[in-house]
């Protein structure tokens, strides 16, 4: 081979001059042209204060050290592009900040403030509800006893009842016959007289005594003993009824003995008179038929009725 040899050449004590024969690199504008053959290019790299040699390079063990330091690097690179990405984005999750949920609660705790306040509402209007059917059950009550009062009043029940009684009451007449001939006793007069009343318990005039004489004694003298007295006897069209406590206030009397016949007393008769019922309650007085004591109860009912419209 032709020139300088290539290698290593010894240049000063303790240094390696690198030296190239046939060829250099010559840069002009950034552009690189290579001469081999020719001169060699005054300047080198890698040289201090060498002009016309340069380094020609790293030794094997260099150029392996360089090499496994650029594979180290671009492992590096690698994995710096492939494994730092977690440490990235752990990085980012440490650096970014607390979210912030104030927003949120404060919606959750308006809710729950709504949801309280419908609570309350709800409470009040089934208070309110409770209070109302309370109203309006004492309002039907108060109609349904109304409803029976005036039922109570637009209505009522009459009734009678049955009594056997003796259509004739006794009275026992007392006569005595004194020394000169007048005799001491009851009279038809006198009898008639205090055991008869009209029908409102009035007491009899002298008229009506006299009428009632005539019709059940047809002026005859009255034997002494029991005699049977109508209870209820019809004149001149006026009924007059007999007086229960009557007989003890007849009074004796003198009285001269006439020459007349003798009253004869019939039988003590039995029948039936009436009581009128109203409402189920014995109304005063007795009627000789069924049909009376009807109408006398519906007239007492016909007035209660109307006392308490009133």
């Amino acid at each position: 081979m032709g020139g300088h040899p290539i290698g290593r050449q010894p240049f000063m004590t303790g240094q390696w001059s690198g030296y190239r024969g046939g060829g250099s690199i010559n840069i002009y504008h950034k552009e690189v042209h290579n001469n081999y053959g020719g001169a060699i290019f005054p300047m080198n790299y890698g040289m201090y204060g060498n002009y016309g040699y340069y380094n020609p390079g790293l030794t094997a063990g260099e150029k392996w050290m360089l090499a496994l330091g650029g594979i180290g690097a671009i492992g590096g690179g690698i994995l710096g592009a492939l494994s730092p990405q977690s440490e990235q984005v752990q990085t980012e999750q440490k650096e970014t900040p607390k979210q912030d949920n104030s927003e949120f609660e404060a919606t959750i705790k308006a809710q729950k403030a709504e949801n309280e306040k419908l609570e309350n509402e709800i409470k009040k209007l089934e208070a309110e509800n409770k209070k109302m059917a309370k109203q309006m059950e004492d309002i039907i009550a108060a109609k349904k006893a109304s409803q029976e009062y005036e039922a109570e009043k637009a209505s009522y029940t009459i009734g009678t009842k049955e009594i056997k009684t003796q259509k004739t009451t006794p009275f026992t007449v007392n006569a005595k016959k004194e020394e000169d001939g007048t005799v001491t006793g009851h009279t038809g007069y006198n009898i008639i007289a205090k055991m008869y009343q009209t029908k409102d318990k009035q007491a009899l005039n002298d008229t009506q005594i006299r009428a009632i004489v005539k019709e059940i004694f047809g002026n005859k003298a009255l034997k002494v003993g029991e005699i049977q007295l109508p209870n209820e006897i019809t004149v001149n069209g006026t009924t007059y009824f007999i007086d229960p406590n009557g007989a003890s206030k007849v009074e004796e009397v003198n009285y001269g003995l006439a020459q007349h016949e003798i009253y004869q007393s019939g039988a003590k008769q039995e029948g039936s008179q009436w009581k009128a019922l109203l409402n189920g309650q014995e109304l005063d007085g007795l009627y000789n038929t069924q049909q009376e004591a009807e109408e006398a109860a519906k007239a007492e009912g016909e007035k209660l009725k109307a006392s308490k419209e009133e």
